[in-house]
């Protein structure tokens, strides 16, 4: 649409690198595209971001503190930018905490409902079993707390769970579950505001503007004992 002039600009959404058609589409059209959750290696390009690596260190972070030490994490793609991000954060939430960082605690996932559910039955055939999971996914962390009940065991008494994402979703999972909430309101307004900049022929205060996440106590995390 916007190589044929259909449409005066266009904000990009998704979690992996801008791919070549993105970076041809910027150079070619005067900039007139704004990215949002992905990310350019190859030029600047205006870009909208949450900072999910940070997402990820509030949730282990917190787990740690509540006194779960071996945490295992549920993810979507390692390829998806944002996923990666998460990751990061879990490791260096760990390494801050003097923790081990355990592969076999990384479940890798299609991020679908289902997956969060195999994930779990996974993560409990490791060596020592996880007490505490960051589920990177709404739903993922619906079929991880479907699997968790099925096996017969209790949240957050036998496993605390911190999800990623509000959503209506999460709104409706039984127990409550704890997220990291992201500025989702905040982000479109930018994203949006630098387009119209972008068209008026103005530049963006910032060319990369990165927002912070916020973790969201609720009934999935309580303290355990070590």
């Amino acid at each position: 649409m916007v190589s044929n002039n259909r449409v005066d600009g266009a904000i990009i959404i998704g979690g992996e690198l801008a791919d070549k058609n993105v970076l041809n589409l910027a150079l070619n059209k005067d900039d007139l595209i704004v990215l949002v959750n992905c990310l350019s290696e190859e030029m600047l390009i205006p870009t909208i971001l949450i900072d999910s690596f940070k997402g990820g260190y509030l949730a282990v972070s917190h787990l740690i503190e509540q006194g779960v030490e071996r945490i295992a994490i549920i993810m979507g793609s390692h390829s998806d930018f944002l996923e990666s991000e998460k990751l990061n954060g879990y490791q260096q939430a760990l390494k801050d905490f003097n923790l081990p960082y355990k592969e076999e605690y990384v479940i890798t996932t299609d991020g679908s409902r289902e997956g969060g559910y195999n994930g779990f039955f996974e993560a409990i055939e490791a060596e020592e079993l996880p007490i505490g999971f960051f589920v990177t996914g709404d739903m993922m962390a619906i079929g991880l707390i479907d699997a968790i009940k099925m096996g017969g065991y209790f949240i957050p008494d036998d496993f605390s769970i911190v999800g990623y994402g509000e959503s209506q979703i999460t709104s409706i999972i039984s127990p409550a579950l704890t997220v990291v909430a992201e500025p989702l309101e905040e982000l479109g307004h930018y994203a949006a505001d630098y387009l119209i900049r972008l068209i008026d022929k103005k530049t963006p205060d910032e060319m990369i503007k990165v927002l912070e996440p916020v973790l969201k106590l609720r009934d999935t995390t309580n303290p355990h004992t070590k």
